[in-house]
């Protein structure tokens, strides 16, 4: 597992070099600007409850990203309020860890209703018989469209693939099974725990 920081993200724009007159232009402009902008805020009274926001943006987060194998883990700290949110998903954003659950994307439109999950070794179970543990774990997974109830993505309770290596899902009895490897998903979340995203909730989508 590799591991990496992220400070004050540009979001990947070029950085450009520009010559001396321009750099000597662009000061004069900035000089400028700071004594009209030291003026503005001196000559306003205090009454006036004169707010100054914090910058916002990249600057003010601290973002630290673990990879394993196709999964990245990314843990992002908050620099004025120290809170912390963790996500963890696949690079291709098939699969997405939310508290609780663990989400697999299909089609907009797929049949999750109608699935059958097989955790590991064990046997073949219906998707909606784990909507009871779902809402137990307060894990939301509804969409927005009344013939697409899930938005395509099948959630799977954490409780129920803690121990296990694979799941195989099955969207219609005419097609295979699908079969997906959790070793690196569960690796790198049990990493998550001891990184800070401790407490569960601190997983977000």
């Amino acid at each position: 597992m590799g591991s990496g920081s992220v400070d004050g993200d540009i979001g990947g724009a070029s950085i450009l070099l520009v010559n001396a007159s321009f750099r000597r232009f662009a000061q004069t402009r900035l000089i400028r600007a700071i004594v009209l902008l030291s003026s503005a805020l001196f000559s306003v009274p205090a009454a006036a409850g004169l707010h100054i926001p914090l910058l916002s943006g990249p600057a003010q987060q601290h973002i630290e990203t673990w990879g394993l194998g196709d999964w990245r883990l990314y843990i992002v700290t908050s620099r004025f309020s120290v809170d912390v949110q963790c996500r963890l998903a696949t690079t291709n954003g098939r699969m997405i860890y939310t508290a609780g659950a663990l989400g697999i994307r299909f089609g907009k439109h797929a049949p999750v209703s109608q699935a059958w999950v097989k955790i590991g070794d064990g046997t073949a179970q219906r998707w909606r018989d784990m909507l009871p543990e779902l809402a137990r774990l307060r894990v939301p997974i509804d969409g927005r469209e009344m013939d697409s109830p899930t938005g395509g993505m099948l959630w799977i309770p954490v409780t129920a693939i803690e121990q296990a290596g694979t799941v195989a899902i099955q969207l219609r009895a005419n097609q295979r099974p699908r079969i997906f490897s959790l070793a690196q998903f569960i690796e790198l979340r049990d990493a998550g725990h001891r990184l800070g995203c401790e407490p569960e909730a601190r997983f977000i989508r």
